[in-house]
């Protein structure tokens, strides 16, 4: 009797799937280089965190759908990808990262770590930044979609993705241009740090008057000295303008709790 051949052959099972989660916060200078950086993914997703600028028409002019954050956890069901990726509207994926995104999750097939970090390559005022205090510890980018819910209070920076201790990390960077200048960090981070305590306060998080001072200093203490010296009077500057950011989240979600029926409404 000839044996019948069996195909256990992993290679013969389909490539796992990719899809761009791409947060947009008033990022209309820069979003469309960011879009042509997903070319190589194999489904893009704009979520709009509260844009009051023309970035979701941009957007949505070259091809990107765009949906709110409280629709992400129906869409990511709708198209079920293997894995996602979380990508600031400011971001850009060069070749050599999207080549290792490609490279790892393709040799994981249901093996390895559920969620990688990625760090970031920070411009800054016309500056490249040396220092590595703009990477954020334990903040995944890359993850599988099973690994954790995709509630609108998961994609902001303040979320915990998923447990660190199961997270590797990428070689190669994103590059990032968080704020083109310090007019545009004031539009930005309104808009992020609204929808930060929106979903702080979803979350069921207590806005404690401590978390106003504490998370800022605690930021400039760990951040400052080596920004300042690695990349001088730009790294202090970022550094500053992020604890302002933190601060600004903390007072945000402290003022919902306490106007929850007048200031969550949509504006």
């Amino acid at each position: 009797m000839e044996k019948l051949e069996t195909h256990n052959d992993r290679s013969l099972a389909p490539a796992p799937t990719v899809l761009a989660l791409v947060l947009l916060a008033n990022d209309e200078s820069g979003i469309t280089a960011t879009i042509e950086s997903l070319g190589w993914a194999d489904g893009r997703v704009g979520v709009d965190l509260g844009c009051k600028d023309a970035t979701v028409e941009v957007c949505r002019r070259v091809g990107l759908a765009v949906v709110s954050a409280a629709d992400v956890d129906r869409e990511v069901g709708r198209i079920r990808p293997d894995w996602i990726l979380l990508i600031e509207g400011h971001e850009r994926v060069p070749a050599d990262l999207s080549n290792e995104i490609r490279r790892v999750i393709d040799g994981a097939r249901g093996q390895g770590p559920i969620a990688y970090v990625i760090d970031r390559e920070v411009e800054f005022l016309g500056r490249r930044l040396r220092s590595r205090v703009w990477n954020l510890p334990g903040c995944v980018k890359l993850v599988r979609r099973e690994a954790r819910s995709w509630s609108d209070g998961a994609l902001t920076l303040e979320a915990d993705p998923v447990d660190g201790r199961r997270a590797g990390r990428l070689v190669h960077r994103l590059r990032a241009r968080p704020y083109e200048s310090l007019g545009h960090f004031v539009t930005r981070a309104d808009v992020l740090t609204t929808a930060s305590a929106r979903a702080m306060r979803r979350r069921g998080a207590v806005a404690r008057w401590s978390d106003l001072a504490l998370h800022p200093a605690a930021r400039l203490a760990r951040c400052l000295p080596g920004a300042s010296m690695r990349d001088g009077i730009v790294g202090a500057i970022l550094v500053l303008l992020d604890a302002y950011r933190l601060a600004l989240v903390s007072a945000k979600h402290w003022e919902l709790e306490h106007n929850a029926e007048r200031l969550e409404q949509p504006r």
